[in-house]
């Protein structure tokens, strides 16, 4: 309950959690962990994926201008497991990415298809989750994106190793680098 003893004191009205399996986690796990603590519902009420929170239209105003004369990147969106399984947030980053004027989202076949992390999954059973991993590098390839887009951690440091093969050709972003560096992410990684 360290979580929720360091946010007891802050005068926040919500808290950004930029990783859909810790979103997950303190927003649905934390009530069913303790389900009778006004302390931790109180706290898992402030937590917010920020997909929900930050608004598109505001960031097709802000992008504007950063990316003019630039040819478009093409990046396709990987949807993690907590996020859209558990929690149902799949539109809501897409709306984000689709607003900045730099990028052209391409979907790939199976955008919710798990990557193989799934927690300690890749590292108890390692050669299965390189096996699930190849078909997700298969479904991004087949984008012809120059880039791959997730919004959970874990996902991304899988993805990023599969896609190491590749040698540079497809990179791995977390959503919230992209909003932040839309401008001055490169054309052709």
């Amino acid at each position: 309950l360290r979580n929720v003893e360091v946010f007891e004191n802050v005068s926040a009205q919500r808290i950004l959690v930029p990783c859909g399996s810790c979103y997950y986690f303190l927003k649905e796990g934390y009530p069913r962990l303790f389900p009778n603590d006004a302390k931790v519902k109180a706290f898992s009420e402030k937590v917010t994926e920020p997909s929900l929170f930050l608004d598109p239209q505001t960031l097709a105003q802000r992008g504007k201008g950063s990316s003019e004369g630039r040819s478009k990147i093409r990046l396709t969106y990987h949807d993690p497991c907590h996020l859209r399984r558990g929690m149902k947030i799949y539109q809501e980053p897409r709306r984000l990415l689709q607003a900045l004027p730099g990028i052209e989202l391409v979907e790939m076949k199976q955008p919710n298809r798990c990557c193989g992390m799934a927690g300690s999954f890749n590292l108890v059973y390692y050669d299965l989750s390189r096996k699930i991993l190849e078909k997700k590098v298969r479904d991004i390839g087949g984008t012809k994106a120059d880039g791959v887009v997730t919004s959970c951690m874990g996902c991304l440091i899988q993805l990023k190793d599969g896609l190491s093969e590749t040698k540079g050709r497809i990179k791995a972003f977390h959503l919230m680098e992209v909003l932040e560096r839309e401008g001055d992410l490169p054309e052709h990684p």
